[in-house]
């Protein structure tokens, strides 16, 4: 089950994110609820936090109709939720070198120097490793424990957050091959060759 979450849901996401991480200023965050969070052993037991809780109601009041309807499809769409949460207790905010943020899957295929140039360099994410990420991403539980393990790699070197965000919460076969492409180092190829598609389409659509 993928949830495409609309620009409110992911504002009110990235709201409760923040609050629960200190932002090196004046709030210190929730580190109680961050740390119950880091223990959860997969999104079952993490739907037991009240952090969790909180973030499944704003997310669903900010869907509104855009919410899965059918029990089945709301509670599919409430695990990726709670999968989500663990996975943001983890993924610290931070300040990005150079005033840009890379993507989560570009971030990964990318050497612990920060440069792609020096190609004897193995990128920071094993290439087996992602596969196995990528392969996970049906499976609530596998997906959060691959996940953990990718976040912890990236350390504390940020990355585009709203994007992170919609990609777990809406894991599908496009995210699949956005991420491939992005973790190759070909993510602006991909973007491109999406925009020319676009734009032959409506040439097409309009003749």
């Amino acid at each position: 089950m993928t949830l495409y979450l609309t620009d409110e849901a992911v504002s009110e996401i990235l709201r409760w994110w923040r609050a629960l991480h200190p932002d090196g200023h004046h709030h210190d965050g929730d580190r109680g609820q961050r740390a119950q969070l880091r223990r959860a052993d997969g999104p079952l037991e993490a739907l037991l936090l009240p952090s969790t809780l909180e973030l499944i109601s704003r997310v669903t009041k900010a869907q509104g109709a855009a919410w899965p309807r059918g029990k089945s499809a709301a509670s599919a769409a409430t695990l990726r939720l709670a999968g989500l949460a663990i996975l943001l207790a983890s993924a610290r905010p931070g300040d990005p070198a150079g005033g840009t943020m890379v993507r989560f899957a570009d971030l990964l295929g990318t050497p612990a120097s920060g440069s792609r140039s020096a190609s004897d360099e193995p990128p920071r994410y094993s290439p087996l490793r992602f596969s196995a990420l990528l392969r996970a991403g049906d499976d609530p539980d596998q997906f959060v424990r691959q996940a953990r393990r990718a976040i912890a790699i990236a350390g504390r070197t940020p990355f585009q957050m709203p994007d992170f965000i919609r990609s777990v919460a809406g894991f599908d076969d496009e995210v699949r091959r956005r991420w491939t492409f992005e973790y190759c180092g070909h993510g602006s190829d991909l973007a491109a060759v999406a925009s020319a598609s676009a734009e032959a389409t409506e040439e097409l659509e309009e003749n």
